[in-house]
């Protein structure tokens, strides 16, 4: 069982401080991404997690031993910890399987055995067959394959993974965060994902740790943080939203042309996330608006669209003149100038903070 707790980590250069007091605990097993754009501090979390990087305050435990703080760094090489880097970092004169043996090889471990878990890990890893072949031989989805297996051979405790499909085209990004899922079920490896892609994070991992300016903003599974973010920061970072600002009072939200339960809060200014995923149009021809159970439907006018082959993207204006996007399937063509009503799940309008949030601890 492998436990790694990170608790009130920092690390400042002057009076900047690129990580601030973050706290988290990943469990045997899980696979948890720290995401945010450049210079939110994940990559600085990752490398003081992998012991590159000595923090200013706070600790890094493995399994209950303290590998890292102010006062002292257990080496990376004593971590027990593999690290997979944005450029592979794979030796240009070793073959494949030379490759993949060399950490194996540093722990002096006998030949049959080396040769053994060599061979099991590239037939994982769909590269037996190319065994016998040098990095310049290879494409960058096989390379990357290679980095993956070295990592993979070494049985580490924790993996650590930084940005490492940014290299790659789209097509391969997608089959690659595929590999990296099937073999994290296959091994089972605690792992430590850092990337700035939102589709990766949500594809591959356990839990998301969404990073604003050096703290966990939010940190849940994909589908609950997607569906439920918790600041404005978390809204826009994750998917699409329409960020609609209102009231808060008696009980309800209400915002310009219609209004929506609440389910607290104080009265007062309140901004809600809409994701167009959740918006569905159908034909305004006049007459009352449909009626549905905590359904509201609002009369409004497509002013834009763009097809993006699997859904169309429409841009919409409320009578009371607020705008929001909506995603639609391709089958239900609406023109430009169209009048619809908007149908809006009243579950689906979530508030969110304005403020970024700061969690310090689990």
């Amino acid at each position: 069982m492998t436990t790694l707790q990170i608790r009130g980590l920092t690390k400042a250069y002057g009076a900047f401080k690129a990580v601030d007091d973050l706290s988290l605990t990943l469990q045997d097993g899980e696979f948890l991404s720290l995401l945010g754009p450049s210079g939110c501090g994940k990559t600085t979390t990752l490398r003081m997690i992998a012991g590159f990087i000595t923090p200013t305050a706070g600790a890094i435990l493995l399994d209950g031993q303290e590998i890292s703080s102010p006062s002292g760094v257990v080496p990376p090489e004593k971590r027990q910890m593999s690290m997979i880097f944005q450029s592979y970092a794979i030796w240009p004169n070793m073959t494949v399987a030379q490759n993949v043996g060399f950490g194996l090889r540093m722990k002096k471990l006998p030949k049959a055995e080396i040769a053994r878990q060599v061979a099991e890990v590239l037939r994982v890893v769909q590269m037996d067959h190319l065994a016998g072949r040098y990095p310049s031989e290879l494409s960058g989805g096989q390379q990357q394959r290679v980095a993956l297996a070295r990592a993979v051979a070494l049985q580490p405790k924790v993996m650590l993974l930084d940005e490492p499909l940014s290299n790659l085209d789209a097509n391969l990004r997608e089959d690659m965060r595929s590999e990296i899922k099937r073999m994290h079920l296959e091994y089972g490896i605690t792992t430590v994902y850092v990337t700035h892609d939102q589709s990766e994070a949500m594809a591959i991992s356990d839990r998301i740790a969404v990073i604003n300016a050096g703290r966990i903003e939010q940190i849940e599974a994909p589908h609950a943080l997607y569906s439920r973010p918790r600041t404005r920061f978390a809204a826009e970072f994750i998917g699409r939203t329409n960020l609609i600002e209102g009231r808060r009072q008696a009980g309800k939200m209400i915002f310009d042309g219609f209004e929506a339960p609440s389910s607290g809060g104080a009265d007062g200014p309140v901004l809600a996330s809409v994701r167009p995923q959740n918006l569905r149009l159908l034909p305004r021809q006049g007459g009352a608006a449909p009626s549905e159970t905590d359904m509201l439907f609002l009369p409004g006018k497509v002013t834009e669209r763009i097809f993006l082959g699997e859904r169309w993207d429409y841009g919409l204006t409320l009578e009371g003149g607020q705008t929001l996007r909506a995603a639609g399937p391709p089958e239900e063509d609406y023109p430009e100038g169209a009048v619809v009503w908007i149908a809006l799940p009243t579950a689906s309008i979530i508030p969110v903070e304005d403020e970024p949030v700061h969690l310090a601890a689990e």
